[in-house]
């Protein structure tokens, strides 16, 4: 990008990236998007971008994004999607609007900060690793169907109704390391069937 910007208020979206490999290296600035910077089954890198005042921010259904040295805020409905996520050094705020960072397959990486999101960091049907995650003022810190790996981070004052407050909820036992958190619980078959919250798993601090 060169230290332009992309104004993507008339075209709909930002940059449109189809099969295949696609890369997107800043300096730079995309916003003013009505939609968000979509892909299918792509392989999406990102590096060195600002994104700022779009709808949407990322949607690579099914493929995989790598975010490096990105910054991402202001979306008024969805946040970074994609079948899986790497991260370093990512910020995302999504001023309680959607999801921050959604996968299907997992999310792995390190220096990620989340806030004002609805889900911080989840991944339905794969595991959530990091180091040096800071998920804060979330409703759920971070989700994972599968397990929960952090080290070195934060997830703390994430609220959710009736629990609470919900920082980790996963389906396996999370491992955490050097990491602060309030509340815990799991993620389960229920008797009538379906998924839904279950007993704490005992590694958070008021659990």
């Amino acid at each position: 990008m060169n230290g332009h910007t992309i104004d993507a208020s008339a075209s709909g979206s930002g940059v449109h990236c189809m099969r295949g490999r696609c890369a997107i290296i800043g300096p730079g600035l995309i916003s003013g998007s009505p939609w968000r910077s979509p892909g299918y089954r792509a392989r999406v890198q990102v590096s060195g971008v600002t994104l700022s005042d779009n709808l949407g921010m990322i949607d690579d259904t099914g493929g995989t994004v790598s975010l490096t040295n990105v910054s991402a805020s202001q979306a008024s409905g969805l946040g970074i999607r994609a079948g899986k996520v790497t991260v370093q050094n990512v910020t995302v705020d999504m001023n309680d609007a959607g999801n921050c960072i959604m996968s299907q397959s997992g999310v792995k990486g390190s220096d990620l900060t989340v806030s004002h999101c609805h889900e911080g960091v989840s991944s339905l049907h794969g595991s959530v690793r990091l180091d040096h995650l800071v998920s804060v003022g979330n409703s759920v810190g971070v989700f994972a169907g599968g397990r929960v790996e952090l080290s070195n981070s934060t997830v703390t004052g994430n609220y959710f109704p009736p629990t609470q407050g919900l920082d980790v909820l996963s389906g396996r036992p999370p491992r955490l390391t050097n990491t602060s958190c309030d509340k815990s619980a799991r993620w389960e078959h229920l008797p009538g069937g379906g998924f839904g919250f279950g007993a704490p798993w005992g590694v958070c601090s008021l659990d």
